[in-house]
């Protein structure tokens, strides 16, 4: 699968279901993509908008995933 700032978070999740429990360890307000309003969210959303409502840059977001991603695929 190929990330980028445009990928859905929708796909990102499917292929990565354990990326919430780790995301809201990065950051506790992660918590909220888990209420139904979140799972809205996600559904529609990408990793910019993502990182556009987390305060971060996409590449913060983008670097932060590939090292989860690499680190399971260890």
């Amino acid at each position: 699968m190929t990330i980028s700032k445009n990928t859905k978070l929708a796909e990102l999740m499917n292929a990565f279901p354990w990326l919430m429990d780790e995301a809201v360890k990065l950051d506790p307000k992660f918590k909220v993509l888990n209420n139904p309003i979140g799972k809205a969210f996600i559904k529609n959303s990408t990793i910019e908008d993502l990182a556009g409502k987390a305060g971060l840059s996409s590449k913060e977001i983008l670097d932060w995933i590939r090292e989860q991603i690499e680190s399971r695929n260890k």
